[in-house]
């Protein structure tokens, strides 16, 4: 356990380190009056293991929902719904994604769509940078 003789260690004493590691300026006056954390660090490599003789744990089971879809798993294929893409038509309608029941579906999903919207942005930046400068571009 580290204790300072005075202050409160917080993310300002990574700050406060740095600067004092490689003499900078403070940016501010929080960080100029913070405490820092020089003397927990060591410019000395260990010699030792420290995972030496410790058992990684490893889970027997298997996850009990792993075909249900997880709440993140749905907010981000809803995310990734939003994306205006061109559907088969060549428009840009509003999309409705199919029914995703499993955490397999919606991650094929994410993928797909991500790889077109990668895609769609690729040709936008071809077609910026193809277009020659004064020709009514603006």
């Amino acid at each position: 356990m580290f204790r300072i003789k005075s202050g409160v260690i917080d993310h300002t004493s990574l700050l406060k380190t740095v600067e004092k590691r490689w003499g900078l300026g403070s940016l501010t006056a929080r960080d100029k009056a913070a405490p820092d954390l020089g003397d927990v660090l060591t410019e000395k490599p260990r010699t030792d293991d420290p995972l030496k003789g410790v058992k990684i744990p490893v889970s027997s089971s298997v996850h009990p929902n792993q075909s249900q879809p997880s709440v993140i798993e749905k907010l981000h294929a809803a995310k990734v719904a939003l994306l205006p893409l061109r559907n088969d038509k060549g428009t840009y309608d509003q999309h409705m994604p199919p029914n995703l029941s499993s955490s397999a579906e919606i991650g094929e999903y994410i993928q797909t769509r991500t790889a077109a919207w990668t895609q769609h942005l690729a040709r936008l930046d071809d077609r910026r940078k193809s277009r020659k400068p004064g020709k009514g571009n603006r």
